[in-house]
């Protein structure tokens, strides 16, 4: 690390490039996107979209909800860069696709009509990081939990459309880890989360709605604790990886939370057929965060069978990662409508591993597919299984497609809201990320002033001068 206004050296590189052991390293380098699949290999795991199976008609999707997420992280302080705070915010866009599309038939979209399909509303939150704390004499683990579950218990987000009612993300959890309109009246702890700050040893611990106190302790404990995330916080750097995590759980509980504002209410919940619930990335929870794959599971397998096996249309969509890449590097072999069923084998390839058999099982609530859509975008998507027992399950060589009764009208859907204006886009995730994401440059400039501000710090000074030396 350089010290404040130090520079590097401008032929610092200059060894590395012309290291003979560096090069042949490189050179060694096994990379699996440059090595394209026999097409007859990949034929064998093609299927039409007609083939698919699927239960009947189902009423067209009419609402489409995406939801997408942004965070940052700042330094707070000028002279004092590892003073920082992390910003995020999640957004829910809703596209009426009956009013969508009517411009089917247009030669140019109308930017006014288009506006008045959308609705959309957002929350926004700051959380320390690094060096700064909820009050004194409490860590930067403790402080970090502090702000999570402040974040959990007072905000929420409301779409007047797609729901008659207003959950805290603390009660979307909780209805997650209970069951649809069954929230759970509390969480179990295997451990008390302050153990690597105080050395409790207390174990089961019980954590009502609103927060408990250990009873060995008697430090604060809060139902947002389930999440684990204090054991990711590292004290000596950056949590931008905790502030990842945080962001991609409440991603998900404003998606599931869509799903079960619909549910409480008994005229909504016959109309869920009519809404399809889309979620930018893969259906995977990582981390200390994995264990709630489990609970999202059982819960959409609860909501398929009281539907009579109707489980809603719930889709992710990546748009960057390996898979993507690899989608790229085979998307001329792949003819429009066809789907690419991703089994162990093919697993195996994309990850270069010798074996696939457990890949996925504690993080992933949906099943990898790739899919040509009928104009050509190959989108790289996850849907989950309805029979209650998650995608992978270890030691699955075939893929039953039956267990994905949504992959029909998930292929559908999305030959149906593409966009030309990215490569291989949905029109709904185009928008919520249009209007979540934090701009770069400009974007965390303002973020840093607006820490500062807050903060009590003066205004950021002027352009740094070189040092000057006496003579």
């Amino acid at each position: 690390m350089p010290y404040e206004l130090e520079r590097s050296h401008r032929l610092g590189h200059v060894p590395t490039v012309l290291s003979d052991v560096v090069q042949q390293q490189l050179e060694r380098f096994y990379i699996p996107t440059d090595a394209a699949p026999d097409p007859s290999w990949l034929a064998g795991h093609l299927i039409h979209r007609d083939e698919i199976p699927h239960r009947g008609d189902p009423p067209q999707v009419r609402f489409a909800v995406a939801v997408d997420g942004s965070h940052l992280e700042v330094a707070a302080r000028e002279q004092y860069p590892s003073i920082r705070v992390g910003y995020l915010q999640v957004g829910v866009v809703i596209v009426d696709l009956a009013e969508y599309r009517t411009q089917d038939a247009s030669l140019f979209v109308d930017p006014v009509a288009l506006a008045h399909a959308v609705e959309r509303t957002m929350f926004n939150a700051v959380v320390p990081t690094s060096n700064a704390y909820v009050r004194p004499a409490v860590d930067i683990r403790a402080s970090i939990r502090q702000a999570v579950n402040d974040v959990m218990v007072t905000r929420r987000i409301d779409i007047e459309s797609a729901s008659t009612s207003s959950l805290t993300f603390e009660e979307l959890l909780l209805s997650i880890i209970g069951g649809p309109g069954r929230p759970a009246a509390s969480v179990t702890l295997a451990r008390c989360p302050t153990r690597e700050d105080t050395g409790c040893g207390e174990r089961d611990l019980v954590v009502s709605p609103g927060g408990s106190r250990c009873p060995r302790c008697d430090q604060p404990v809060f139902v947002s604790d389930v999440l684990r995330l204090g054991e990711e916080v590292e004290e000596h750097s950056t949590n931008l990886t905790v502030l990842g995590r945080l962001m991609s759980v409440l991603e998900v509980l404003t998606l599931l939370g869509q799903l079960e504002t619909l549910w409480r209410n008994a005229a909504n919940r016959r109309a869920i057929d009519r809404f399809a619930f889309i979620y930018d990335g893969p259906l995977a929870m990582f981390g200390t965060t994995a264990p709630l794959k489990t609970r999202i599971v059982r819960y959409l397998h609860e909501v398929a069978r009281e539907l009579d096996g109707n489980l809603p249309l719930i889709v992710g969509i990546e748009k960057t990662g390996r898979f993507v890449d690899h989608a790229a590097a085979v998307s001329h072999l792949i003819d429009p409508g066809h789907l690419v069923v991703v089994d162990q084998t093919y697993l195996q390839r994309i990850l270069n591993r010798s074996t696939a058999q457990v890949w996925g099982k504690d993080e992933y609530w949906g099943r990898k597919f790739l899919y040509k859509t009928a104009d050509g975008r190959l989108i790289v998507l996850t849907v989950p299984p309805f029979d209650g027992s998650g995608p992978y399950r270890g030691g699955e060589s075939a893929v039953d497609l039956g267990r994905y009764p949504t992959l029909h009208r998930t292929m559908a859907l999305l030959d149906a809201i593409g966009t030309t204006l990215y490569k291989d886009a949905v029109i709904p995730i185009a928008l919520a990320h249009d209007y979540v994401a934090y701009p770069i440059g400009v974007g965390s400039d303002v973020l840093v002033a607006l820490a500062q501000e807050a903060l009590g710090v003066p205004a950021r000074p002027g352009p740094r001068t070189r040092p000057t030396f006496p003579r």
